[in-house]
């Protein structure tokens, strides 16, 4: 979960959740948890979103502050949806309850985060001139890296004894789609669009991309000493060779109208809607699913420069300031309804750790290459192009920079996020027929 995602927990009153003190929030907290044991609580929506709130919020500051883990491996967002999951088997949550949260998720909490995710990433956060320009150099290293990528993986499947599903679907991609929402939210999406049930492989993609997240860490630390070790391979964090451009860019500030927040959230509901139109009425032309069209429609609309900038402000507002509370409630949610601890604790051997490191290595390896091919410095591209489209997202993008000694490059990161893990999601989109 990036910063921007995760829920305010402090200011100047102490410690408080949601501008609430903690005190008081964790009287109602317990108060719901109460209902929900001893089976009070009706199974409307709202009564459910307030319970997994009431989880969440707690759990998240909880992992944020854990030592180490908190800081190095985003532990927050891997408490939020692993933690809770254990509520099932110990008896808290009953089969009836689960079925309810988990229908609350497909059917609310999952579609208002996709929109809200991929409009805000993509819209919001990219500044155009960014987008325009990454088309140039940087992107074709990551759709170049990526395609090696995949192709390896491919190859080594057989070896390893993995199908093509289960080593590419449910493994690899996983670890190069953006961030903990693709595993969690958007790569599940598109297995149920498919006819499976999306929901029963969160709990392994989430196991795959948490392993990828620590060796991308540790392998931006490799790739600074390699940079001292080969002064001719790195700029430093300069990424280009010859001239370099800037990455800044994306939202301005809040302004503090509570109407911005409702016009963002409108035009990314308005732009969702339009994507699954879009991919109903050419289903019989090209079966795509809604969620690539709808990064399409998003990329496109960017690339033409349509939208406002004051709009594109407004999605941006509304997509930090609702997923801020949105997301952390889905994880929760996913972690009842939906990840079974037995069969990811099977899932990890040896075998399954083979497969992660040859996707980080083999995507680092390739961006070094087609990185020096594309007139970047190997080590920065490694970095910010390799690494970071392997780890948790923002705040993994952030660490591997901040371990590596080059926060310059956390701009470029965050294309590799954003935009790569759109590419990557529409990748799987044309991949999936194939292998499913």
């Amino acid at each position: 979960m990036s910063e921007a995602t995760a829920p305010r927990v402090k200011d100047n009153r102490g410690l408080t959740f949601l501008n609430l003190p903690a005190t008081l929030f964790l009287i109602f907290a317990v108060l719901l948890w109460v209902c929900f044991g001893f089976g009070w609580m009706p199974a409307t929506s709202l009564n459910l979103f307030a319970f997994l709130i009431s989880i969440a919020l707690p759990l998240t500051w909880i992992g944020n502050k854990t030592p180490i883990l908190g800081k190095y491996l985003g532990f927050g967002a891997l408490l939020t949806i692993f933690g809770p999951s254990l509520l099932v088997p110990v008896g808290y949550v009953s089969a009836d309850m689960q079925a309810a949260i988990k229908s609350l998720c497909n059917d609310v909490l999952i579609p208002l985060n996709i929109g809200l995710l991929l409009c805000g990433s993509i819209l919001g956060k990219l500044d155009r001139r960014v987008l325009l320009k990454s088309f140039l150099l940087y992107l074709p290293v990551i759709v170049l890296s990526m395609a090696a990528t995949i192709v390896v993986v491919f190859l080594v499947c057989p070896i390893l004894g993995y199908s093509a599903f289960d080593g590419v679907v449910l493994t690899a991609f996983p670890c190069f789609s953006g961030g903990s929402g693709a595993p969690a939210i958007n790569i599940p999406a598109m297995l149920t669009e498919a006819g499976l049930d999306g929901g029963t492989f969160i709990g392994l993609m989430m196991a795959a991309l948490t392993l990828s997240n620590v060796e991308a860490i540790v392998f931006s630390a490799l790739l600074d000493s390699v940079g001292k070790a080969k002064p001719s391979w790195t700029g430093n964090g300069k990424l280009l060779r010859k001239g370099e451009f800037d990455a800044s860019g994306g939202a301005d500030k809040f302004d503090g109208n509570i109407g911005s927040l409702q016009a963002g959230l409108f035009v990314a509901a308005a732009l969702f809607a339009l994507s699954q139109v879009i991919a109903t009425l050419l289903k019989s032309i090209i079966n795509l699913n809604y969620i690539v069209w709808l990064i399409l429609l998003c990329l496109i609309l960017k690339m033409l420069n349509v939208i406002p900038k004051e709009v594109e402000n407004k999605i941006a507002w509304a997509s930090d300031h609702c997923i801020g509370l949105v997301l952390p409630a889905l994880m929760v949610g996913i972690g009842i309804g939906t990840i079974d601890l037995v069969a990811v604790a099977h899932a990890l051997n040896l075998r399954f750790f083979l497969l992660v490191t040859i996707v980080v290595v083999a995507y680092t390896v390739f961006s070094m290459l087609f990185g020096r091919l594309f007139g970047l410095h190997p080590v920065e591209a490694g970095i910010s192009v390799g690494c970071c489209s392997c780890n948790l997202g923002g705040t993994g993008d952030l660490i591997c920079c901040q371990v590596a000694h080059r926060l310059d490059l956390y701009p470029f990161a965050s294309i590799s996020t954003r935009i790569g893990g759109a590419i990557a999601l529409v990748a799987l989109g044309l991949i999936l027929p194939m292998v499913v």
